[in-house]
């Protein structure tokens, strides 16, 4: 436990309040509240008590618990010199999804002695918890980690325990196989760690078997958001392991995860998941078979990253942190292109990606990438591409 971690917690008891209605909770290690700032605790403290049992006994890390009725709480565990676990601090809940009433309702009776009149408060209750985007939630539980801990991590580090078997089981309710399902991420996370281009047919072969989690009639989006984000923080780990510097890793990680909260549909999630993959494998087999040296590829790693902002050599040399003429003398040098050649092919290969993903106007895409005007988008994707944008719309389909 940190030194300060009274005094940082108090403080960050204020702070939560300023920005949202979030409450803050204490528990012993059993779970028996000691504290909370909530002002009528009982049914949330009934609502959070269900789902408490899929806290990982012995964890260092943050932790995110959600309902699957469209609640979510942000957890960390605070020990005393020695190592021993005190007291499970939490945060929550918020709402991160859509909830429905009647199935509150009934999770809450099936296993809770509810009294009449506290039930009939439930609609106001609702209506008073904010709704937060996760991400946000999860830089908030960060915080709390650090006010406690004083150590710095970042949103791959969180814990997700699947806590959607607290929802209403229907009979002919199957059964996963979690031992078949854990050899099947770690061989999924093998790809990634190896930078093995060939990552699709091999993760198709993988997932092929796989049987889905009887989702019961919870919120199968938040569900499938929170499986991807869980895998967004495995992978992140995996590719630190093939090579990626953990500052491009974590980048990537927090940019997909926030991606995650913008998708609206399963195909939308489908979609991120494998894009997210096949970025860390391509960059894990780059870092693997360039030779580059890690300043460049440093270097390369911010231009992709930033792929959509105004780039330039001062700009990029800046955020780096090498001199404009070092660095442009060394990156020709090791990739035998300039820097404007390589920032112009990325953003005609993320202009190809837009052009196949969607429908909008091309001048939109040009705007969104920083091209001067349309025709000079157009210009500067034919030298790359050999043909126009709206030839290259029309032979994709688009």
């Amino acid at each position: 436990m940190a030194e300060n971690a009274e005094r940082n917690l108090r403080l960050y008891r204020e702070l939560i309040t300023c920005t949202h209605n979030l409450y803050y909770w204490t528990y012993d290690t059993r779970f028996a509240m000691v504290y909370t700032n909530c002002p009528s605790p009982e049914l949330l403290n009934l609502l959070f008590i269900s789902v408490s049992g899929f806290v990982p006994a012995d964890c260092d890390k943050p932790v995110l618990i959600s309902s699957g009725l469209g609640f979510s709480w942000a957890l960390n565990m605070e020990r005393d010199g020695a190592g021993v676990p005190l007291y499970y601090h939490v945060i929550g809940p918020a709402l991160t999804s859509k909830i429905s009433l009647d199935l509150m309702k009934k999770a809450i009776t099936q296993k809770h002695d509810v009294s009449y009149s506290l039930m009939q408060s439930v609609e106001q209750l609702v209506s008073e918890i904010p709704a937060i985007p996760m991400p946000r939630l999860l830089e908030y539980g960060l915080m709390l980690h650090y006010c406690i801990t004083e150590e710095k991590l970042t949103i791959s580090d969180f814990v997700y325990p699947d806590t959607l078997a607290s929802l209403p089981k229907t009979q002919d309710s199957h059964t996963e196989n979690p031992h078949g399902t854990w050899i099947m991420e770690q061989k999924l996370m093998k790809l990634i760690e190896d930078g093995n281009l060939n990552f699709r047919r091999e993760a198709s072969r993988l997932v092929a078997g796989a049987v889905p989690a009887d989702l019961g009639s919870g919120d199968i989006m938040r569900h499938y958001k929170n499986l991807l984000i869980a895998f967004i923080a495995n992978c992140t780990r995996a590719a630190i392991r093939g090579g990626l510097s953990p500052e491009t890793a974590y980048l990537l990680s927090d940019k997909y995860i926030h991606e995650v909260e913008n998708c609206n549909t399963l195909p939308e999630i489908a979609e991120l998941n494998d894009t997210m993959q096949e970025d860390f494998v391509r960059r894990v087999h780059q870092c693997k078979t360039g030779g580059l040296s890690p300043q460049i590829q440093q270097t390369c790693d911010y231009i992709q990253l930033h792929v959509e902002d105004d780039l330039s050599l001062e700009i990029i040399s800046s955020a780096i942190g090498y001199s404009p003429s070092w660095l442009s003398g060394k990156f020709r040098k090791e990739t035998g292109k300039t820097l404007t050649q390589f920032i112009a092919e990325q953003k005609v290969e993320r202009a190809k990606l837009l052009i196949r993903s969607d429908n909008r106007p091309l001048q939109e895409i040009a705007d969104q990438l920083r091209f001067k005007t349309p025709s000079h988008f157009g210009v500067v994707f034919r030298q790359y591409v050999g043909m126009t944008p709206s030839e290259y719309r029309e032979k994709a389909g688009k």
